[in-house]
């Protein structure tokens, strides 16, 4: 990477910026770790010689740079815990709970409780775009495939084609916000990160954690899905003036928006998959009798399917519930009230709707599919819901403290006057009395 930034820079910009990068960093080099006095004399002398365009150049430079090497850092991190020690894997956990042999009530106790929630800290000073990120993303991809070892001499030279593309994309591109960024642009951040751990991530994830908890005696497809998110983006009023209750709600609306959009997105590919046709297999009469009801609620929808999805009775279930969502993410837009049937109330509705599809097609030989596409689209619901991310509302000490006060001075307690221990102390209701009389 570092060789194919060198041939970027030389392409943009001529030798002259790929020489200078190299000067300063080699006399950097030599005054920083050999405490050469010299290099460090003439490092300051080539720096005060620069325009300003010439400062800008190196400054990018050196910042590509360090994306580029975060991006092979991180993918050799990826790389080494894949074939890390055996006994660091989940399932390898699982197997010494086996081996350990608990009692079935402990354990349920435990499952029932387990939850891996990873949180978005907020970074408002956070300074990359979101347009970088895909770039950065495709190239990490690149690396993967250029290092398996399968990959010909042929293939590694397309990748290093696409990989000096790239690289010329991310030099042409503003990597800078022309306006200081709001906690709307970290939200959106965080929402891209989301929708990668959605679409690549939780699926492979949460069927290796299903698999192994079905070792444990757990039902691939029963209980709820141990991993969800969290934020502080937009909710961290910690020292940050900007957070206010607005921003807050702005930021709750732009995850449900995105949530409800991607869901869509998922249950167009869900319906593309369950082809299953009526004339081959049978379906419950769970599925038949909710589709009845849909076409009651949502006429407009069985009229533009009802001949394309006669016999396809999961792809017509799909198409009731891709309106439904339509209509959540419009009443949730238009601040509108529920209308059961037409729009899903929360997640769990949108769950009970999947649970019918699960179901039918393990009701004559779906079982296969019920447990591998449709089931990875529930965990997906169950884990970010229509919302994304749990938001943590955060707030600095110093308020609670000043709404505390307010609140004991009228009992007539000098709250500032307490300490710690004694603000942990309950008011006696004898307390309260007397004051109140």
């Amino acid at each position: 990477l570092g060789s194919q930034l060198g041939n970027a820079l030389t392409r943009q910009h001529r030798r002259e910026l790929l020489e200078l990068v190299e000067e300063v960093r080699l006399l950097t080099k030599a005054s920083r770790t050999d405490d050469d006095e010299e290099a460090a004399a003439r490092l300051q002398a080539v720096l005060t010689e620069l325009d300003l365009q010439q400062v800008i150049n190196l400054v990018r430079a050196f910042s590509a740079y360090f994306h580029l090497a975060n991006v092979a850092e991180q993918t050799h991190r990826v790389g080494d815990l894949a074939i890390a020690d055996h006994d660091r894997t989940f399932a390898a956990t699982v197997g010494r709970i086996v081996d350990a042999g608990p009692e079935p009530e402990v354990l349920e106790d435990v499952l029932r409780r387990l939850e891996l929630r990873p949180v978005f800290t907020a970074h408002p000073t956070e300074a990359v775009r979101r347009t970088l990120l895909p770039k950065l993303g495709r190239i990490a991809d690149l690396l993967v495939a250029r290092n398996e070892a399968r990959t010909t001499a042929a293939k590694r030279a397309g990748i290093d084609r696409r990989v000096a593309e790239i690289i010329d994309q991310i030099w042409q591109t503003d990597e800078l916000r022309s306006q200081r960024p709001q906690p709307i642009d970290e939200a959106r951040s965080a929402m891209f990160y989301l929708d990668q751990l959605s679409a690549d991530v939780l699926p492979v994830l949460g069927e290796e954690i299903a698999v192994g908890l079905e070792r444990l005696g757990r039902e691939v497809a029963s209980g709820p899905a141990p991993i969800r998110f969290g934020t502080w983006v937009g909710g961290d009023r910690d020292g940050n003036p900007s957070i206010t209750a607005e921003v807050t709600m702005r930021v709750l609306e732009a995850q449900h928006d995105h949530a409800l959009r991607k869901l869509s997105s998922q249950v167009e590919t869900l319906a593309e998959e369950l082809s299953t046709s009526s004339r081959s297999r049978r379906v419950s009469d769970e599925l038949s009798d909710s589709l009845a009801d849909d076409r009651e609620v949502l006429p407009e929808v069985w009229l533009r399917f009802r001949t394309l999805n006669r016999d396809e009775p999961y792809r017509l279930k799909c198409a009731f519930i891709h309106e439904r969502l339509a209509n959540t993410r419009r009443r949730h837009a238009e601040g509108a009230r529920h209308v059961p049937g037409e729009d899903y109330r929360n997640s769990g509705e949108l769950l009970d709707d999947l649970g019918i599809l699960h179901r039918s097609l393990h009701g004559d030989a779906g079982e296969l599919i019920a447990n591998g596409v449709l089931l990875r689209l529930m965990r997906n619901v169950e884990t970010f819901g229509f919302h994304l991310a749990t938001m943590d509302i955060r707030e600095h000490a110093a308020r609670h403290h000043d709404v505390l006060e307010q609140l004991y001075d009228r009992l007539g307690i000098t709250y500032g006057g307490l300490d710690p221990a004694a603000r942990m102390e309950p008011v006696s209701y004898t307390h309260l009395r007397a004051h109140e009389t």
